[in-house]
């Protein structure tokens, strides 16, 4: 499969991990850290992925790192930095605690067909906005939000023409964890025992 060259891969792993206690990204499941089944899974579609996050720890991955321009302003200000970081007029943003989002999903929504400034997921009438197709051209509005300290995602999409993708049953790449986030311990249990059911499918 040709990987994508108009698309970059951002990975968000500036969070601080609060409330599981320890880094999150370098939890594993089946041996291999949630950072690295994220980064495998981009590597897969994008060309080019880069990390945000000021963490070097995570530079064993050998892949571009970059810092947030609005430290302590969480995703929407990874976002941002992402964007401003990338040279395609497009970028895909996934959180790295996301273990289970998959190669046919991203690509799902790179093809869903919108003129919009952001494609994001829905399960259920929930969105996943840190799993989404952000344009470039959205950055002035991020900025904004920003500087006002608007810092919710969802605040932000509700400000610049959101194109929301319905993902369920009907679709053959569709699991129940497809967005499982692993934040805390009871999560990341959870996503211990879903690895070896995904990995039987």
């Amino acid at each position: 499969m040709k990987l994508r060259r108009d698309i970059t891969g951002i990975i968000l792993a500036g969070g601080k991990s609060q409330r599981m206690g320890v880094d999150k990204a370098l939890l594993t499941l089946d041996g291999e850290a949630l950072l690295v089944r994220i980064a495998r899974t981009m590597q897969s579609v994008f060309e080019q992925v880069y990390i945000i996050s000021g963490n070097n720890r995570y530079r064993f991955l050998h892949l571009p790192m970059f810092d947030d321009f609005f430290p302590g302003c969480g995703p929407l200000a990874g976002i941002h930095s992402g964007l401003l970081h990338s040279k395609t007029t497009a970028s895909f943003i996934v959180a790295c605690d996301t273990p289970f989002v998959s190669r046919d999903l991203l690509e799902y929504i790179i093809e869903f067909e919108s003129q919009a400034e952001v494609k994001v997921p829905a399960t259920k009438g929930l969105l996943h906005p840190l799993c989404g197709l952000y344009f470039r051209r959205c950055l002035p509005a991020i900025e904004q939000s920003l500087k006002g300290r608007k810092l919710r995602v969802q605040d932000f999409l509700a400000r610049v023409r959101t194109a929301v993708i319905p993902i369920g049953p009907q679709l053959p790449f569709y699991r129940e964890d497809l967005f499982l986030n692993v934040n805390e311990q009871r999560e990341y249990q959870l996503a211990r025992v879903r690895v070896p059911l995904r990995s039987q499918s």
